[in-house]
């Protein structure tokens, strides 16, 4: 992006011009796909201008009613290039000898793996660090750049499955026929029972920077055979070559097409190569997918940017296309596992906790906490040191004065996996001598400082809290997902306006008749009473939840009003949890308790979403409430 700073601003106004004017036929956009190549050199100061770049582009965008989910895959322009040594002339025979490939597939601790770790570092920082539109579920792969993702709208789900091919081109030269893809790459990001995954989406994308003619024949082998399976991709989606190009092929009689879709670089240099012979054509491609029970039809825009003799740039339709009047290719009916009927099961949350906490002290605090992140993040809690070889994706460590002859922390220690610490402080009152192991304090001191990064608490009660917000991040950063728990905002706001709910007021109204910033808790269970409320269409049923009422006849000229007395009544928090209730209208005489009330839930619902003790409104029965793992956050509006 440096390099070629004198060139984008001349080529992005008319991009934009063109994105105006293609907005009425193929938008708005629901997702951006780039196959690589976003930078020049992989410097991180390329990816601090690529953000610069996107932020305009998405304002754009934004203003044409699109915020499209940004997906990518590295170029090998986006890596950077590590110095010559031992490790990566060892790499380079990856092909020539079988002992390379094996240990670097296998091994993932290999000094193969970490040199293609480094040389990808500023491109994952920045894919992990920027602030577009992110997928939802994404999943990351054994390789940087590997991921699957899935988006859904409405009732379809589209999968994307990104690879990195450029791992092996980390230096000058001619790579054609010399890179490499495996099956492996695709298990990692999909699962062992891959196709499991593919049968839970509507249609899939692959993604890659390389077309196939740039891969090993064995690597071509298991792309052809394994991986992009005749109807499998609406699409394989690559680029690199700076030329379009749209390929279908059928193979021994399958009806399904095999398509390579290969597309021109929008950013980049005016010409490439050593000697600057060779000019780029830059350019970009609009589709549309149009998927409904009677077939999934698929449609381009290919777009390419001409130079005019004045020397300015305008963008035109792909002159070496064959286009229908609209300038768009003609509807090509592809692969689709939709039924407008059917339910397509959502994907199971893979994310596995190792808890780990001394039972004499912190056994309590662990099955809390353990409930509470099953809950509130819908993960897998494991509570046993008894490893078995078992994969985490976090180890969680919960550590007081008691030792147990250190059991819990060597396993966690030993445990292959991402791990965190939570620590008591040295300065707490908790807990009392009896909990203390004495004669292990030398022991657990030692450990203690052996903790590059831990974290303190001062009691246990914290826990839950403490531990939720840290795997909540380690959560958004591992699967790309925001939606996962709560994000900082949502805390902040959470936490800002506890107080005025605590002690029964809104954000704007004002205490009556005393200070309650004074008070701990407004509402003593002897001075709060709990309200009830009728409706004319529900009662009371058998397990004291509201419940619809049954129609009875009526007879002529007998019909009046309807009336809520004799009605059995409800508690109010019980109204909350039912389903079939949407939405509730509370009617009531000023100084009724309404706001009383409403201030209560709503308090209610932020401790829980924080994961702190829940010491109030009992009847609020808060996991009725909760749906695919989440809360709804109180909002308060004011007039």
């Amino acid at each position: 992006m440096l390099a070629q700073a004198s060139l984008w601003p001349n080529i992005e106004k008319p991009f934009f011009e063109d994105l105006t004017w293609l907005n009425q036929t193929c938008g708005p956009w629901d997702f951006i796909m780039f196959s690589g190549d976003l930078v020049q050199k992989g410097d991180p100061r390329e990816f601090v201008k690529l953000n610069d770049t996107l932020k305009r582009l998405y304002e754009h965008l934004n203003s044409l009613g699109s915020d499209p989910v940004l997906l990518v895959v590295p170029g090998n322009h986006d890596l950077k290039r590590p110095a010559s040594s031992d490790t990566l002339q060892r790499l380079q025979r990856f092909h020539e000898d079988k002992s390379v490939s094996t240990e670097f597939w296998d091994d993932r601790g290999s000094p193969l793996r970490q040199l293609i770790k480094t040389s990808f570092a500023p491109f994952v920082k920045w894919h992990k660090n920027h602030q577009f539109q992110k997928p939802r579920q994404f999943q990351q792969g054994i390789l940087p750049g590997d991921f699957s993702a899935t988006i859904e709208k409405g009732d379809i789900r589209v999968g994307f499955v990104g690879l990195n091919s450029t791992f092996l081109q980390l230096t000058d030269g001619d790579y054609t026929g010399k890179l490499a893809l495996s099956t492996r790459q695709l298990i990692s990001v999909c699962g062992e029972h891959f196709t499991d995954w593919f049968d839970r989406h509507t249609v899939c994308f692959l993604m890659t920077h390389h077309p196939p003619s740039w891969l090993a024949s064995n690597s071509r082998a298991a792309l052809h055979n394994d991986i992009a399976l005749p109807g499998r991709f609406v699409t394989h989606l690559c680029g690199h070559m700076h030329e379009a190009l749209q390929e279908a092929s059928f193979t021994g009689g399958d009806l399904e097409a095999r398509r390579v879709w290969q597309g021109r670089a929008l950013f980049g240099l005016e010409f490439y190569g050593d000697s600057q012979q060779f000019e780029r054509h830059h350019g970009y491609s609009s589709g549309v997918l149009d998927i409904n029970n009677e077939a999934a039809l698929v449609r381009v825009w290919p777009r390419q940017a001409v130079k005019l003799q004045s020397g300015k740039w305008r963008f035109l339709e792909d002159r070496f296309a064959t286009l229908e009047p609209d300038f768009g290719t003609a509807p090509e009916k592809v692969s689709s596992r939709y039924e407008q009927d059917r339910i397509i099961p959502t994907e199971q949350q893979k994310y596995e906790i190792l808890l780990l906490a001394t039972d004499q002290d912190l056994g309590n605090a662990r099955k809390i906490v353990a409930e509470h992140l099953r809950r509130s993040l819908g993960v897998t809690v494991s509570e046993t040191h008894q490893l078995k070889d078992h994969k985490y994706d976090l180890a969680v460590l919960v550590q007081a004065w008691w030792w147990d002859e250190g059991n819990c922390a060597h396993a966690w220690e030993s445990c292959d996996a991402p791990k965190a610490a939570f620590i008591i402080d040295e300065d707490a009152e908790w807990p009392p001598r009896k909990l203390v192991e004495f004669h292990a304090d030398n022991a657990v001191r030692e450990f203690r400082s052996s903790i590059p990064e831990a974290r303190f608490f001062k009691n246990p009660a914290h826990l839950p809290e403490l531990i939720g917000k840290a795997v909540t991040k380690l959560m958004h950063a591992h699967s790309g997902d925001l939606d996962i728990g709560l994000r900082d905002w949502e805390r902040s706001y959470l936490e800002s306006r506890l107080p005025a709910w605590r002690s029964g007021r809104t954000a704007k109204s004002r205490p009556h008749l005393f200070d309650a910033e004074q008070l701990d808790e407004l509402y003593e269970p002897d001075l709060y009473v709990p309200m009830h409320g009728v409706s004319l269409d529900w009662e009371g049923g058998a397990d004291g939840y509201p419940r619809k009422k049954k129609k009875k006849s009526r007879q002529r000229n007998t019909e009046s009003l309807p009336t809520v007395e004799g009605a059995k009544r409800v508690s109010l928090a019980k109204w909350l949890a039912v389903p079939q209730i949407p939405r509730l209208a509370l009617v009531g005489a000023p100084g009724g308790g309404k706001t009383i009330f409403l201030t209560r839930i709503a308090a209610a619902l932020a401790h829980s979403c924080l994961g702190r003790h829940l010491d109030f409104e009992p009847e609020l029965d808060v996991e009725r409430l909760r749906y695919n793992s989440s809360l709804p956050i109180p909002i308060v509006l004011e007039a």
